[in-house]
């Protein structure tokens, strides 16, 4: 089977087309995954942002709790405990 000169030209045009479109496919993908890659790292800064947020809230309010529970306490309780026993419980 001979092939024209021109079929040959074609033949050849079709594949460098071929490659080219392979390559421009590639380039999405990789440019689609980076920016998936940036969206989850946006996501998950802000989610742990949130989470930390979140638990500073929880334990001010815990620790206002037991100093409300503390200061309510009858005045003997402050004879039977140290002073600094109030700011050991707050610290920890």
């Amino acid at each position: 089977m001979c092939q024209r000169k021109g079929e040959a030209c074609i033949a050849a045009f079709n594949t460098e087309l071929y490659f080219v479109h392979i390559r421009i496919s590639i380039v999405c993908v990789c440019v689609f995954s980076t920016g998936v890659g940036f969206g989850v790292l946006i996501v998950g800064y802000i989610r742990v942002a949130l989470w930390l947020v979140a638990s500073y809230r929880q334990t001010y309010r815990i620790r206002l709790a037991l100093l409300q529970a503390v200061l309510r306490q009858e005045i003997g309780w402050f004879d039977t405990n140290d002073a600094g026993e109030l700011g050991t419980r707050l610290s920890e």
